[in-house]
């Protein structure tokens, strides 16, 4: 165990799925500090985890490249890649090669640029994503790409996401992916398709925002992992991997959250012919609910639950205010889990009745204060309940919800102690 939660205690890896932990439901195990994995030693990192195929991925990155002015623009390494097992640490006996290096094409000799990588990088099946970008110091521009690279076949290849600007990136499946970000200056949530048999991404649908204050605040985006490896884990239950049509996705910014229906990336959407781009009028009152918010808090999100961390033990009145979440002090905090599945909340209704004390249905209600020019209004339904026992907020690091169970962690000097629970 202690050998494969090392990377919590940093804030720039993080492990996008959790099926190693013991299933103890209200034990807490601990992990002292200094027995966790060894880091790498570059300084420039990321590190991603697929249980399902037992599979960990170290990416190592260059972050400033210098291209010489008779150099072979194309002959610059900006990534190294390598593959290993998560049980043992060892090679994967499944890719081609142990570690793989990714090059990237710049536009000009004699140049300086940075290199960024703007999220960690996301597996999905045989294909890792990397998503980053380029820049140099004496433009204000910068490009972003992503390097499709086939674990399994030890191939990568760079492809432009076409104009697009920083952002945020979630892999849905092993063929789409979503883009928050800026394009032509405007902000967009982009649906992309990532096409056979090479991997290269074609833009479908963008979907606009309501429009902010200013400028497009700094977002995190919270999703269901992209567990669709090709071997199903031994201990796999059936559903585990939801469909996207009961999926949501969370966008946190400073003072809210908006709830997105995954819905929206449908089929439809996805083998759109040309590029799409349909305003907020037409989507979001339809398929979006937003809460006031404060990034104390802590966020995970599955299918279509989202689990919240907040220092009270019953539900928030619709457009309640949220107070800080101090992590520093000895105060407690209390786990909701809110539904937003349609046909769970007409079950729900079905079985307890309308007036049944067992059944919390809750709407959004009106926002006092968000990020958006706009009032955002919506009245879509979602389940709340509360898991009844409290715990600290001290050294609170992270939440994971899955489907049968919720993993708690805090980070605390010298050790990283771990919960599971019911979230029912």
């Amino acid at each position: 165990m202690c050998h494969e939660v090392w990377d919590l205690v940093d804030d720039r890896a993080d492990i996008d799925g959790q099926r190693y932990l013991d299933n103890t439901n209200g034990t807490t195990r601990t992990c002292q500090s200094n027995h966790l994995y060894p880091k790498p030693q570059h300084s420039n990192s990321s590190f991603i985890v697929d249980p399902l195929q037992d599979l960990v991925v170290v990416v190592s990155s260059t972050p400033r490249v210098n291209v010489g002015a008779y150099a072979d623009p194309e002959d610059h390494y900006v990534f190294r890649v390598d593959f290993r097992m998560l049980s043992s640490q060892v090679p994967h006996p499944d890719s081609a090669c142990a570690s793989l290096d990714c090059k990237h094409t710049f536009e000009a000799a004699f140049t300086c640029y940075d290199v960024d990588i703007l999220k960690k990088p996301a597996i999905c099946g045989d294909h890792i994503i990397i998503p980053y970008c380029t820049s140099t110091k004496h433009s204000s521009e910068s490009h972003t790409f992503i390097q499709v690279i086939d674990w399994r076949k030890g191939k990568a290849k760079r492809y432009p996401l076409l104009g697009q600007y920083g952002g945020k990136l979630h892999v849905v499946d092993q063929r789409t992916i979503v883009v928050i970000g800026s394009l032509k200056l405007k902000d967009l949530i982009t649906l992309y398709t990532l096409q056979e048999p090479d991997g290269s991404p074609q833009r479908r649908t963008m979907y606009l925002p309501p429009t902010y204050h200013r400028y497009l605040p700094t977002l995190n985006v919270y999703a269901t992992p992209s567990f669709h490896g090709a071997a199903p884990h031994h201990d796999l239950i059936p559903g585990y991997v939801p469909s996207l049509e009961s999926q949501i996705m969370v966008l946190e910014s400073s003072s809210c959250i908006l709830v997105i229906d995954m819905a929206i990336f449908s089929q439809k959407a996805i083998h759109s012919g040309t590029p799409v781009e349909i305003p907020w009028s037409d989507w979001g009152p339809q398929h979006t609910c937003c809460f006031p918010h404060h990034q104390s808090h802590k966020i995970s999100v599955f299918g279509s639950k989202m689990a919240y961390a907040l220092p009270r033990d019953h539900t928030p009145e619709p457009g309640e205010s949220m107070e800080k979440l101090s992590i520093d002090s000895d105060c407690r905090f209390y786990v909701h889990i809110w539904d937003f599945n349609k046909r769970a909340i007409a079950r729900s209704k079905h079985i307890h009745g309308p007036d049944s004390p067992d059944l919390l249905i809750r709407k959004p209600g009106r926002l006092v204060k968000s990020d958006y020019d706009v009032e955002i209004i919506t009245d879509h339904p979602y389940t709340a309940t509360v898991c009844h026992t409290s715990f600290s907020a001290r050294g609170l690091h992270r939440l994971f919800l899955e489907q049968d169970r919720l993993t708690l962690i805090w980070v605390r000097p010298g050790a990283v102690d771990i919960q599971v629970i019911s979230p029912v």
